[in-house]
Order: structure tokens, then C-alpha cells, then sequence
């Protein structure tokens, strides 16, 4: 697993060997080495997850405290919305700045060693991305990009701040990645999880554990899509 995609093939690297901390987040980064293996592979899926709230929006009350947002929105330049006087409006904005200046140029790092890299342009390799999934609740998996339920919800500024980067990704991704040769792979389920299976108000719910059968649903979609990409 590596939480930015970090290229590296040192295995002596500080950043697979010490215990690493996102100084934007707060939040611990997990990397561990992939580049190599990816250089013998006839075919590498990879992924990235949104940019995590940072730490210190958990202080316990419900909705967290999210002045971060504020400051990035009275920063002229990181002003993307007009209008965001309400909260919810800024914590899109925010999302949208950390998508602009952390995930593209991180991003941009490791396609550029891809397409540079002479031992994967000599391989030429299969290179597949599959999108993240939304959060919603109650663990309700919207069945397209637009669906309401995505932004319905102001209650929980986590999951909002997460969707809105997803949303972000999927707009995005399938426009630049093709560029380098990946194809993009989106995952939308259209079951979601009963309150009789998984509690509503746990910020756990919407984790597609392989045995439910949201988890069978999305792993098979995985597959179906897999194969559809080695026909097409």
C-alpha cells in the first residue's frame, strides 16, 4: 500500500522505513515499495484515495472543527466558490484546493516516472486505474456521479469533504490518464448496506468488507470490468 503513489525504488528510503506524517494532515502516510514490481508486470491497477480531513478536525463535537477551511477560503487565490458563506460551501472549496495543489502535482510525480521509466515503456504493460468510492449514509451507494445523496447530506463534513474529492477525481482522471496510457476503471454500485448489517451512524459503514454484500458487488463489478477492459 502507498498512500501518494511515491515512486521511489529505494528500499532504504525514509519514507518506507520511518514512520512518516502528511505535515498538511496531520495523518500518517503508509508507503511501501511498488515500482519495481510494477516494471515486471504485465498488467498494474492502481489507485488513489482522496486527500484525509486533517487530524485535528477530530475534536470530539459532532461536526468537528473545520477553521482550516476558512483560512484556505480567505486566501484570495484558493477562493474557488464566489459565494461560500455557508460552511459546507467552504469545505467543497477546500476540497477543491487540496485536489489542485496536493493530489494533481502529486499525482503528476508519479505519472511522470511511469511514462519515463525505460523499463515500463519497454514492457509495455496493461496500467489500470479504478476509482474510489463514495462515502454516503446510510452506507447508500449512489448509482451515478450526480446522484444527491453524494451532496444531500451537510451533517457529516467528512464524508462531504471526501465525496467532493472524489467527484473531483472522477471528473478529472478520465481526461488526464489516458494521456499516459491508463485506463480509467469506475466503480458505482447500486445496492447498499441495510441497517440490519451495519450500523448507520458508524463512520465505518461504508468500507465494502469483502463477506457483505455490498463488498461481493463491488469485487464482482471489479472483475466484470477487468474483463471488459481485455475485450474491448
Amino acid at each position: 500500500m502507498s498512500s501518494t503513489l511515491l515512486t521511489s525504488i529505494d528500499p532504504a528510503d525514509d519514507h518506507y522505513s520511518v514512520p512518516q506524517i502528511d505535515p498538511l494532515t496531520g495523518v500518517r502516510i503508509h508507503q511501501t515499495p511498488w515500482l519495481e514490481q510494477a516494471r515486471k508486470s504485465d498488467v498494474v491497477v492502481l489507485s488513489r484515495g482522496p486527500v484525509p480531513a486533517p487530524a485535528w478536525t477530530y475534536d470530539g463535537s459532532s461536526q468537528g472543527n473545520w477553521s482550516f477551511v476558512d483560512a484556505i477560503y480567505t486566501n484570495h487565490p484558493a477562493a474557488y466558490i464566489s459565494d461560500a458563506s455557508e460552511l459546507a460551501s467552504r469545505v467543497i472549496n477546500a476540497a477543491l484546493h487540496v485536489t489542485l495543489a496536493d493530489f494533481l502535482p502529486s499525482l503528476a510525480r508519479t505519472l511522470s516516472t511511469i511514462s519515463t521509466d525505460a523499463d515500463i515503456r519497454r514492457r509495455k504493460a496493461r496500467w489500470i486505474w479504478h476509482s474510489s468510492l463514495y462515502q454516503t449514509e446510510p452506507c447508500l451507494v449512489p448509482t451515478s456521479y450526480l446522484d444527491q445523496a453524494i451532496f444531500g447530506n451537510d451533517d457529516d463534513l467528512w464524508v462531504l469533504y471526501f465525496n467532493a474529492q472524489v467527484y473531483m477525481h472522477n471528473f478529472m482522471l478520465p481526461k488526464l490518464l489516458p494521456f499516459y496510457g491508463i485506463t480509467y476503471m469506475p466503480l458505482v454500485a447500486s445496492t447498499y448496506e441495510s441497517a440490519a448489517t451495519v450500523s448507520n451512524a458508524s463512520k465505518e459503514c461504508w468500507k465494502p468488507e469483502f463477506d457483505t454484500p455490498f463488498g461481493r458487488e463491488i469485487g464482482q463489478q471489479f472483475f466484470n470490468a477487468i474483463g471488459h477492459i481485455f475485450q474491448s
